[in-house]
């Protein structure tokens, strides 16, 4: 049997991003509906090895020693760079496998036979300015080794691995695009009943535009507010704006802004998963003007949820929501505001949208998508 051990230490971190995406694939690979799948043994890397799969943490939800500890040294810059210099100490004296799989853009010095690397965006190479100085200067020291030493990259959209083509002349026939999914069993219609004591726990009115995202510069969201205050008075009244997602970085104007606005823009912070399917079944409609995007997942969930969708037109965007969403110009705060109006103006339309938005989603599984890491492990290996 093949060995493949796999980064796990975005596991140890909140239920977001990444570490979402390393769980969806690896509780699959783990524990396959068909147990002749089980041709490759599995280890996760947390500082050591292990044969555990640890579920990243929720709000409000029990937490390890492990994950408590990593929570602790990830508020203190010279603990996380002490922790790297660890890890990479650690990681480089693991015994050989037969695959290495790192899902989080760059490799760690796991020795293995062959690597796979996942890329989900270019963030850090285009837009340095979105994020914090010590990632930007990680990415940049350890990105383009990890291209090089990879024998497969795979990206979770098309758009994506054009751009690394273009900017890092990576060989095509090494990259290849594998795209996210959906968990249908959580994020579909719901009915009236399990949605009442979501809408009292947080106090939502009975209509609101809802966004869902991390609190970061290219997420858009100082826009997006001016946008929504340039809609007349009545509508914003009958239909504010709720914020929901986990606090990223360099959110200080962000977060200034929100404070001005608390009356007319409800911030909810990070939710459970159990209640952000509620949220989006109990929204009006759900908007996302991201600046950019490695694949865009929220716009998926917010539709296979049966929510009218109004989201940037952007290309990695428009590969991820085809013509199930109404676009906008990200930039233009003009255009923001003219298109969430549009919507809540229009019922048919988000009647349309909504239909067209779960047929849509309906084409996004994360067992599909693990089932193509696994093929390409078999493949790789």
């Amino acid at each position: 049997m093949k060995t493949c051990i796999i980064d796990g230490l975005s596991l140890l971190a909140p239920m977001t991003g990444v570490s979402r995406f390393t769980y969806e694939i690896c509780r699959r690979l783990v524990e396959p509906e068909n147990p002749d799948d089980r041709d490759i043994s599995y280890a996760f890397f947390y500082h050591c090895p292990s044969k555990k799969l640890k579920i990243p943490h929720q709000e409000g939800c029990e937490r390890d020693t492990t994950t408590l500890l990593a929570r602790f040294i990830r508020r203190s810059g010279i603990l996380k760079h002490a922790a790297r210099t660890a890890i990479f100490a650690v990681a480089s004296v693991l015994p050989r496998f037969d695959l290495y799989w790192e899902p989080n853009h760059t490799l760690l010095p796991i020795r293995a036979r062959r690597t796979i690397l996942t890329v989900h965006d270019l963030s850090c190479h285009i837009h340095p300015e979105w994020h914090p100085a010590e990632r930007v200067e990680n990415f940049r020291r350890h990105f383009e080794p990890s291209l090089r030493r990879a024998d497969v990259i795979v990206t979770d959209a098309e758009t994506v691995r054009s751009e690394i083509i273009e900017a890092f002349g990576v060989d095509a026939s090494r990259i290849v695009s594998i795209p996210l999914g959906v968990d249908h069993e959580r994020f579909r219609p719901l009915d009236a009943a399990p949605l009442a004591p979501i809408r009292a726990r947080y106090s939502l009115p009975e209509r609101f535009v809802l966004f869902v995202g991390s609190l970061e510069p290219r997420k858009n969201l100082q826009r997006l507010i001016e946008a929504y205050a340039a809609i007349p008075e009545c509508v914003r009244r009958d239909t504010p704006l709720v914020i929901a997602g986990f606090s990223g970085w360099n959110n200080e104007d962000l977060f200034s802004i929100l404070n001005h606005v608390k009356k007319t823009v409800l911030s909810l912070g990070h939710l459970p998963d159990e209640d952000l399917a509620g949220l989006y079944n109990l929204a009006t409609a759900f908007v996302y003007p991201s600046l950019y995007e490695g694949f865009g997942l929220p716009p998926l969930e917010a539709m296979a949820c049966g929510v009218p969708v109004v989201t940037s037109d952007i290309p990695v965007l428009r590969e991820t929501c085809g013509d199930a969403a109404m676009y906008i110009r990200p930039e233009d705060t003009d255009s923001i505001a003219a298109g969430i109006l549009s919507l809540l103006s229009d019922e048919n339309g988000r009647r349309v949208l909504s239909r067209s938005g779960i047929e849509h989603a309906a084409r996004y599984s994360w067992n599909s998508t693990a089932e193509k890491y696994r093929s390409l492990f078999r493949e790789t290996a």
